[in-house]
């Protein structure tokens, strides 16, 4: 086999196989939906933030949150999980601890999250 007919495969192994790593890693679940917010350090009033709304896991029939209070660790910050369409809280709750996640078992619909008397830099994601 000639030097020159040697390049020319081994560039088309490094592309293919370049090109085949790129699939495995930008492919996703098809379901997958997520939204977060962080709550800002000043804010009139108390501090929070609502997530955007996202639709729920039509195969597990849920969505779920996760949260993180990088600097006040010990928890208590409030969440709901609110219908989209019709605002009605479907799941509320305090944080117990730093950081965690919770399921929330939901009918069709969308759904987004909230976070209030929040500390600075607390945040939540929205999945499903």
């Amino acid at each position: 086999m000639s030097m020159r007919l040697r390049r020319r495969l081994a560039a088309i192994g490094v592309a293919l196989a370049t090109a085949v790593a790129g699939l495995l890693v930008t492919a996703a679940p098809a379901h997958a939906a997520s939204s977060s917010c962080t709550a800002p350090y000043f804010y009139s009033g108390t501090r929070e933030c609502t997530t955007g709304s996202i639709p729920w896991n039509s195969a597990g029939k849920y969505v779920a949150i996760k949260w993180d209070s990088p600097l006040c660790g010990d928890g208590g910050t409030k969440w709901q999980v609110i219908n989209a369409s019709t605002g009605k809280v479907v799941a509320s709750g305090t944080t117990p601890s730093k950081s965690g996640t919770h399921i929330v078992y939901v009918s069709a619909g969308n759904y987004k999250a909230r976070i209030y008397n929040a500390c600075y830099k607390d945040t939540i994601k929205i999945f499903s």
